[in-house]
């Protein structure tokens, strides 16, 4: 590896962990949402403020991997068209991912997470524009981030490992972790497997889509 890849890894690493560490702290900590939710309008915004500070945080290893030297194909081999070879096992990948999506449910009921209570407090327009992101944006940016980033350069089975203990530990130490890290590691495997990481954006944002709904009319 040239000295220039190395540099471009060791920095775009670096800056991915602290800005995780970041999340995991504030993820660990919720607020108390029982009995003191904020006015409808004050939740959407810190909802929708949260979205605006936390993608752009995510987005920065992602830039700092494109514009670093010794990436120059990155942006190809990220959305590369998905081999061929394993398009046809993609369907029990999902419902791995469906697996683990009702494990979440289990562990955590609906009526136990504060994402239900913070929609039922908002409005139709208002749960349709957080919902964009949650199962849209976000997953497209956190492949980026975890998929992408975190796992160029690495030996396949470590970079698996690696990136899955990241993507559980971003959400907070908390009942999720186990289910996440399994997510991740799907979803790591998915994005191995296909060479691309449109398969595993995808995967994540139909797992993110369940997820809210289960969440919200079970």
């Amino acid at each position: 590896m040239n000295p220039k890849h190395l540099f471009s890894l060791l920095v775009t690493h670096i800056a991915a962990v602290l800005i995780v560490a970041l999340f995991c702290f504030v993820n660990s900590n919720p607020m108390v949402l029982a009995g003191k939710l904020p006015e409808t309008q004050d939740l959407f915004s810190a909802l929708l403020q949260g979205q605006f500070i936390s993608l752009p945080l995510m987005l920065f290893p992602v830039i700092l991997t494109i514009v670093l030297p010794g990436s120059r194909e990155t942006i190809k081999a990220w959305f590369a068209r998905p081999t061929c070879t394993f398009r046809g096992g993609l369907w029990a990948f999902f419902l791995m991912l469906l697996f683990s999506n009702a494990l979440l449910i289990a562990i955590n009921p609906p009526e136990q997470q504060p994402i239900v209570a913070m929609f039922q407090c908002l409005q139709g327009w208002q749960v349709a524009v957080i919902a964009s992101f949650i199962c849209v944006i976000v997953p497209v940016v956190e492949e980026l981030l975890f998929r992408g980033v975190l796992m160029r350069g690495l030996p396949c089975f470590f970079a698996l490992f690696y990136s899955a203990v990241i993507f559980a530990s971003a959400h907070g130490i908390n009942d999720y972790v186990l289910p996440l890290f399994f997510t991740g590691w799907l979803l790591g495997l998915i994005r191995l497997k296909s060479e691309s990481l449109i398969p595993s954006m995808c995967c994540h944002a139909a797992f993110n889509t369940i997820s809210l709904l289960l969440a919200t009319f079970a």
